[in-house]
C-alpha cells in the first residue's frame, strides 16, 4: 500500500469521521501565533493539512487559507467538519507537498 491510499484509509475510516467532525483539537497558543503572523489580506496555506485543524482556525478568524493534502479523504472531511464547526465552505486542494503546485512567495 503506497503512503496515499494509506491515509485514505485512516481519513475515510468511520471512527476518525465521527472522532473529528464535529471538534477541532488545535494547540491554541498556534492559533495566536498563526494569527499573529498574518492578517485578513493574508494568503495562507496549510500543507499536509489532515482534518483541516488549523485552516478551519484561520478561515474563522478571517484569515484567506488553502487547505491541502495528499489524500482526498481528508479534504472530503476537511469540508465535512468546516461546515458542521463554522458552516464554512473550506477550500481544498489535492497537493502532494513534493511537488507543491505554485511559485515561491505565493503563499505569506
Amino acid at each position: 500500500m503506497n503512503p496515499k491510499e494509506s491515509w485514505d484509509r485512516h481519513w475515510q475510516a468511520p471512527a476518525t469521521i465521527k472522532r473529528l467532525k464535529n471538534k477541532n483539537i488545535t494547540y491554541q497558543e498556534v492559533i495566536r501565533v498563526l494569527l499573529n503572523l498574518s492578517d485578513a489580506n493574508s494568503q495562507c496555506l496549510e500543507l499536509g493539512c489532515g482534518s483541516g485543524t488549523y485552516a478551519i482556525e484561520l478561515l474563522a478568524n478571517g484569515r484567506n487559507c488553502l487547505a491541502s493534502d495528499i489524500s482526498e479523504k481528508a479534504l472530503e472531511l476537511t469540508k465535512i467538519k468546516g461546515k458542521e464547526l463554522y458552516a464554512l465552505d473550506v477550500p481544498t486542494q489535492l497537493i502532494d507537498i513534493y511537488n507543491i503546485p505554485y511559485p515561491d512567495n505565493t503563499f505569506d
